[in-house]
């Protein structure tokens, strides 16, 4: 305990800001990754309607586990998804707010990468986002590298700001305002050097539609039936544990 004391206090805390809606399988796999994170000193927020029981059964099943530190906020199932995010948001206590999207891949090293790279960037930078991510499309068993892209679902941002300049409340593309206003003061830093760190998962039932994942793989490079295999497998493997 002393060893996790000494080390939180060079690491500001983040907060993950997790908004799911009834599947529970997909979230159950984002909770393995932010279990098993190399950063330490972080907290979950997980947000969920009041009418998902399942959701809610399972918070409380992986909750044993002290040291996840999740906290779950209940929302109206009539919220968008702007306004979720901002209740999630003025309910954590990080110094930094990154984004978990409930459905994707986040790397053991994702938040240990993306706040060294923003305290290191100067001064100036108060947000940093991947420019360059994995695709994967769970329904072909097919995976794509980007061309240079701002993913919204990589932001990781001073809470200070994200209060200062909330999303709005919408349902669909929530964040391209703020990313433009984050660029537009020079606050925002792009990390292209890395594209492992986020997978973003396509499995039918996502925010964008076929079309619209469609539209950036045919701007991707597909990687080979091999390196799909590697994707595959780390997309499946270290949740047995938290429901037990």
């Amino acid at each position: 305990m002393k060893n996790e004391t000494q080390n939180n206090r060079h690491q500001p805390l983040i907060s993950c800001i997790c908004i799911t809606y009834k599947r529970p399988q997909q979230l159950l796999q984002a909770i393995a990754n932010f279990r098993d994170q190399t950063y330490i000193n972080r907290e979950l927020i997980i947000s969920h309607t009041d009418d998902d029981i399942s959701t809610k059964d399972l918070i409380e099943k992986v909750s044993k586990h002290d040291l996840l530190k999740i906290t779950a906020v209940e929302r109206s199932v009539k919220d968008p998804l702007g306004t979720a995010r901002n209740i999630a948001i003025s309910t954590a206590k990080g110094e930094y707010v990154c984004i978990w999207d409930d459905d994707d891949y986040h790397a053991p090293d994702r938040l240990k990468y993306q706040v060294n790279t923003l305290e290191t960037a100067g001064t100036n930078y108060q947000a940093c986002i991947l420019s360059r991510i994995t695709l994967y499309d769970n329904l072909m068993k097919r995976a794509y590298l980007t061309r240079l892209y701002n993913w919204g679902g990589t932001l990781l941002c001073r809470r200070s700001i994200l209060l200062q300049n909330p999303y709005p409340s919408v349902h669909l593309l929530e964040d391209i305002d703020l990313i433009r206003f984050l660029e537009s003061k020079k606050l925002l830093k792009r990390i292209d050097d890395t594209f492992l760190l986020y997978i973003y998962v396509y499995h039918g039932t996502n925010t964008i539609d076929h079309q619209h994942f469609r539209y950036f793989t045919r701007k991707s490079f597909r990687f080979n039936n091999s390196f799909n295999e590697i994707i595959q497998k780390m997309l499946n493997e270290g949740t047995e544990f938290l429901i037990y």
